[in-house]
């Protein structure tokens, strides 16, 4: 059939303007997957059986690694990827990584996102975490559907990216949980 052009994952597993979530709870490793995966796809390359529709480029967004978490976590990936040199400029040419603690919700969205968008021209938006940048309670539900539909969505749908939030599970509660079942932990 004919090439989708608003495809970015292929069998249009992700398009511009649709939301790839990652979820998973502290510790996992989601920052580090986030950043593998943007540099895969940086350079073509499929990454955990995901397949680029061509080379990407990223706008990760984070608050929660230092410079050094990242580095390291670049330079891991690069070695693990075997990556050669210009594949590794590339990378480092396509995936712009900011980190931001000072701004939440439409102030963030407003002063800090949007410049970064329009200066960067990404093809994919990654938020890690998601509810670093929410700026309200996130069992409110007004709040969490202004954050994401009235001031996120539309910085997303303007500039045709494809939206991947990294999103911790909250932890459970220390309660006895030794009657629960599946549906409960989950």
């Amino acid at each position: 059939g004919e090439a989708d052009p608003g495809e970015l994952l292929k069998d249009r597993f992700l398009c511009r303007g649709g939301t790839l979530l990652l979820v998973g709870r502290t510790g996992l490793g989601k920052s580090s997957l986030a950043l593998q995966l943007a540099v895969s796809w940086a350079v073509g390359l499929p990454c955990f059986g995901f397949r680029p529709a061509g080379r990407l480029r990223s706008l990760v967004i984070q608050s929660e690694n230092d410079m050094r978490d990242l580095a390291e976590m670049r330079s891991g990936i690069f070695e693990g990827l075997q990556l050669t040199d210009a594949d590794r400029q590339a990378a480092g040419e396509s995936v712009h990584v900011a980190s931001i603690d000072d701004s939440v919700g439409f102030d963030f969205v407003l002063r800090r996102l949007t410049p970064l968008v329009d200066r960067v021209k990404p093809d994919l938006l990654w938020l890690d975490p998601l509810l670093a940048f929410l700026g309200g309670d996130v069992s409110d539900q007004r709040t969490v559907s202004d954050f994401l539909r009235v001031h996120l969505a539309p910085v997303i749908h303007r500039a045709g990216l494809g939206f991947i939030p990294v999103h911790h599970t909250p932890k459970p509660p220390r309660e006895d949980n030794s009657s629960w079942t599946a549906t409960d932990f989950a």
